[in-house]
C-alpha cells in the first residue's frame, strides 16, 4: 500500500447510499427560474425546457455543478497561497521554501505511539504483514496527514493576515421547511443547516458530535432542521423516525433524536422502555401515536423532498442550500457557515 493510499484511508468520510431513485433535482436558484421555461429544443411536436432537462438529469447535474465549484475553490485557494507566500517571503526576505520549513515542516511531531497502534490493527491486512515497514508505512501517513493540516492552517492564517475573500458564487439548492419540521436554533438565525438524516445510519450517528459542537459555536448564528430520510434497507429506521416524531408531539423530539443516535445498536431490540426512561416522554401517548402511524404522512413527505432535491445519500446537509454529503469534519461545516456568515455580513 502506498502512503497516499494510506491518508486516503485515514481521511476517508463515508455515507450511507440510498436505493437508486430517479430524482428530479433542477436546482432552484432565482436566478435560474427565469429561464426554466425556455427551451432548450425543439421539434415539430413541441419543445423541451430547461427546466424538463434540469429535471431528467437530477442529481448527477447537482453533483457536478457542486464539484464544479469545489474543484475552481480549491484552485483558487491555491493560487492565493502561492501568491501571498510569495509576498511574505519577499518581505521577510526568505524563500517561500524557508517560510514552508518554518510554519509547516518543522511543527510536525512524532505521531502518538497509541494512534499507530490502533490504526495498525485497524489496517493490518492492508499493511502486510512485516510489522516493521507497515508502522513505517503508518508513521509516515500520520506525518503527511498533519503536515497537511498544518499547511492549510498556514493558508488560513495568510487569508486572514492578507483580507482575502472568494467572490465565486456556490451553487444553491432551495429547501423548503415546514411548521412541521423539527427545529434546533433561533427561528432568526443568519444561516440555517437542512439535515436529510436516518437514525440507523452509523454514519448519521457519527456526525452528531459535530453537529453538536456547530450549534455550541454559534448558538445564535445557526438554526438545525431536521428530515427523515429512513433508508430501504434499515429495518428499524422508520420505527425510530416514527419515534422521535410522536416524542416530538410532547416537546421531546430532541431528547428522542439525541438517545437514538446514541444507542443504534439496540434498536432492533426492546429499547423503547430505555428510550421512554432517559427521554422523560409519557410512554402511554408515545405508543398509542406510533401504533396510529400518524406521523407516516410526514416521514414520506421528507423522503420525498430528498429525492426531489437530489439527496442520494445519508447524512446530506444542506447549508443555506449548499449541499453537503456525508459525515464530513468540523472543519468543512466550520468553513462554509463562516463564508455564508461572512456573505451576510454577519462574520465576528
Amino acid at each position: 500500500m502506498r502512503h497516499s493510499s494510506l491518508i486516503r484511508i485515514l481521511s476517508m468520510v463515508c455515507i450511507c447510499l440510498l436505493a437508486a431513485v430517479t430524482v428530479p433535482a433542477g436546482q432552484t436558484v432565482a436566478k435560474q427560474a427565469k429561464t426554466a421555461s425556455h427551451p432548450v429544443a425543439v421539434f415539430a411536436g413541441g419543445s423541451i425546457s430547461q427546466q424538463e432537462l434540469d429535471q431528467a438529469a437530477g442529481t448527477s447535474l447537482e453533483r457536478l455543478r457542486t464539484q464544479m465549484y469545489e474543484l475552481k475553490v480549491r484552485t483558487l485557494k491555491r493560487m492565493l497561497f502561492e501568491r501571498l507566500l510569495q509576498e511574505e517571503a519577499k518581505h521577510e526576505g526568505k524563500t517561500t521554501a524557508q517560510l514552508l520549513k518554518e510554519n509547516v515542516e518543522d511543527k510536525v511531531k512524532a505521531p502518538d505511539p497509541k494512534r499507530v497502534d490502533e490504526l495498525l490493527k485497524r489496517y493490518q491486512r492492508q499493511l502486510g504483514k512485516d510489522k516493521k515497514k507497515a508502522r513505517a508505512k503508518v508513521v509516515t501517513a500520520l506525518k503527511r496527514q498533519e503536515e497537511a493540516q498544518l499547511r492549510t492552517a498556514y493558508q488560513e492564517e495568510l487569508f486572514a493576515k492578507h483580507g482575502v475573500h472568494i467572490l465565486l458564487t456556490p451553487p444553491r439548492i432551495r429547501i423548503p421547511i415546514t411548521p412541521e419540521d423539527p427545529v434546533r436554533g433561533p427561528k432568526n438565525a443568519p444561516v440555517t443547516i437542512v439535515e436529510f438524516s436516518d437514525f440507523q445510519c452509523p454514519y448519521c450517528g457519527r456526525v452528531q458530535p459535530v453537529i453538536e459542537r456547530l450549534l455550541k459555536k454559534y448558538p445564535t448564528q445557526v438554526r438545525l432542521i431536521f428530515k427523515n430520510t429512513p433508508l430501504s434497507f434499515h429495518p428499524y429506521a422508520k420505527g425510530a423516525a416514527e419515534a422521535a416524531l410522536c416524542a416530538g408531539k410532547q416537546g421531546k423530539f430532541w431528547e428522542m433524536h439525541d438517545w437514538l443516535y446514541s444507542h443504534q445498536q439496540e434498536l432492533g431490540k426492546d429499547w423503547m422502555p430505555k428510550a421512554v426512561k432517559a427521554t422523560g416522554v409519557d410512554q402511554a401517548k408515545l405508543s398509542a401515536c406510533i401504533k396510529s402511524h400518524v406521523e407516516i404522512k410526514k416521514i414520506d413527505q421528507d423522503l420525498r423532498l430528498s429525492h426531489e432535491v437530489g439527496v442520494n445519500a445519508t447524512p446530506t446537509f444542506f447549508i443555506d442550500g449548499r449541499m453537503v454529503r456525508g459525515a464530513q469534519p468540523f472543519a468543512t461545516f466550520d468553513e462554509i457557515i463562516r463564508d455564508e456568515l461572512a456573505r451576510k455580513g454577519k462574520a465576528d
